[in-house]
């Protein structure tokens, strides 16, 4: 019986262990109208399966992402900022991911300038 007690506890340790690396979803989030950052998650190429486990990814994570929710039911003419200047885009209805809000393309917000 002495020996089956630490065989247990350690069955338990590797399932709780396990379960710190399970993967997680993240929510889709719902449409703002306008400019919004979204922290959406993020694998790498390096992502591995393992038995008991689940996925491990150690260069994964989470970003901040920007996106422009165009509420109407046509398209508009948006000016975005990013960190190398503004860039004009023409985005159809709905949701439009306009890229990392935190990186060498940094994107800072966008406004509306009419239709296209």
């Amino acid at each position: 019986m002495k020996a089956v007690k630490p065989a247990i506890a350690s069955m338990l340790a590797a399932a709780t262990l396990g379960t710190g690396f399970a993967a997680t979803t993240t929510p889709a989030h719902a449409l703002e109208c306008g400019y919004s950052e979204v922290q959406e998650k993020y694998n790498s190429s390096l992502a591995i399966s393992l038995p008991w486990v689940g996925t491990v990814d150690p260069f994964g994570g989470t970003r901040m992402v920007a996106h422009w929710g165009n509420c109407g039911d046509q398209n508009q003419k948006i000016r975005i900022d990013t960190k190398n200047g503004p860039k004009d885009l023409c985005v159809t209805p709905g949701d439009t991911r306009l890229g990392f809000s935190r990186n060498d393309q940094k994107v800072t917000g966008a406004v509306k300038l009419g239709g296209c």
